[in-house]
């Protein structure tokens, strides 16, 4: 099963380990690099330039419970009536954070007291408890999980492309 694109405009490659990134943009590769930059700032990421055909990015990235970076060069080049921009993924970081996996743990521990509890008469006093601790966890952290890394800063680069020329 395929997972969807943010944008037709991005495409992922990966080849022997490495991931590569291609975006089709409408603008010239100068223009590109300049709405690149933008939208790093934007995003908090570090964007070095280098040289006039691309630089180095490190994107900061969010995949449910772990936080983490992403770090690559960006090279951008002419195609057929604007510019491909292409990243390379070099390095890539993942933390999980303890906190919201310790409440995820507790609240899967509440959501098995209340399946177990018709078996286990005994733990019916705890039953309430366990109700508002999966149903805490679900508020506190899974109904904010959020995804970002460089598929959709990439899928909003070509969107970010596409309603400056729509003004």
């Amino acid at each position: 099963m395929s997972k969807p694109k943010p944008n037709d405009r991005v495409t992922v490659r990966e080849q022997g380990g490495t991931r590569t990134y291609d975006v089709s943009l409408d603008v010239s590769p100068s223009d590109g690099l300049v709405r690149l930059d933008a939208l790093a700032e934007a995003w908090g990421a570090q964007w070095r330039p280098e040289g006039t055909g691309g630089g180095h990015l490190t994107l900061p990235v969010r995949a449910g419970v772990r936080r983490g970076m992403v770090a690559g060069t960006v090279s951008v080049h002419e195609a057929h009536g604007g510019s491909r921009l292409q990243f390379d993924v070099e390095e890539a970081f993942y933390r999980v954070q303890y906190a919201a996996f310790f409440l995820l743990t507790l609240g899967a521990f509440g959501g098995l007291t209340t399946v177990v509890a018709p078996f286990k008469p005994a733990i019916l006093p705890i039953v309430p408890i366990g109700l508002m601790l999966a149903v805490a966890s679900w508020f506190l952290i899974v109904a904010r999980l959020t995804n970002s890394g460089a598929e959709e800063f990439f899928g909003e680069l070509a969107t970010v492309e596409d309603r400056v020329e729509t003004e």
